[in-house]
């Protein structure tokens, strides 16, 4: 598994795809922060810079796109250039080659996340004590931010496994993913009580207004984390037949 993970890293790295996204993901984030900081300074305010930042509609977008991004070659390209074969005649079993890619891809996002960290003590150096900036709902954001990655990172190696084609495992995994951070704003159309329910459970934007305000809870990783490994299962399966096949 481990080796399987040094290959996918090693190969990700010297992807322009990694350095484009990267480049696009942090001029987007940046310019998020510019006017964050544009309409936060020199002024008190009754709002965390959490609920600000993190909150503003483009970042939950952009995590339901670079996942897609990230996995959809993972298998999708050993089954067009034929080396799908290759690998499974070598000594891994199906759950090798998925965990591999998968925590590859994992690590991938975690680097995009890793210099946004460095708008904390910017923000801190900036604002003073104007705006309140406590480290609680900071870190709270970002576990939420990996347990999204986790989540759509499953669902991305999911639609992988189940094509040839990068262009369609990327429309897979968009539209799964959407389908799952969209249902959670049914709650405001105030439907049934079990519905209700469902949607708070699932809601991607609640969990991530919680965790701005420091709060959290353990449905969010038993939610992110169980569906997680349901994809992955499913993917592994996918392997096995196609394995058997082969």
């Amino acid at each position: 598994m481990f080796v399987i993970m040094q290959r996918e890293l090693a190969m990700y790295f010297r992807s322009l795809l990694v350095y484009g996204l990267g480049f696009f993901f942090l001029l987007m984030t940046g310019v998020t922060f510019f006017f964050v900081v544009n309409a936060l300074q020199g002024q008190s305010s009754e709002y965390s810079v959490t609920q600000f930042f993190f909150q503003i509609p483009f970042l939950w977008f952009a995590q339901l796109i670079i996942m897609p991004l990230l996995t959809m070659r993972v298998f999708s390209e050993e089954y067009r250039l034929g080396t799908f074969e290759g690998l499974m005649t070598a000594p891994v079993t199906e759950w090798d080659a998925v965990l591999g890619k998968f925590l590859a891809c994992l690590v991938v996002y975690a680097a995009l996340l890793a210099p946004t960290v460095l708008y904390v003590p910017i923000l801190r150096l900036i604002l003073l004590d104007n705006t309140p900036l406590e480290n609680g709902p900071v870190w709270a954001v970002y576990w939420i931010y990996l347990l999204w990655g986790t989540f759509y990172g499953a669902i991305g190696v999911f639609a992988s496994a189940i094509t040839r084609s990068q262009l369609l495992s990327f429309i897979t995994s968009f539209a799964i993913s959407c389908v799952f951070f969209f249902v959670g704003f049914v709650i405001y159309f105030e439907p049934p009580g079990w519905l209700r329910l469902l949607g708070h459970y699932i809601s991607a934007y609640e969990h991530l207004d919680l965790a701005a305000q420091g709060l959290l809870s353990t449905q969010q990783p038993v939610f992110y984390l169980s569906v997680a490994v349901l994809f992955l299962l499913m993917a592994q399966q996918f392997i096995l037949n196609r394995r058997g096949r082969s």
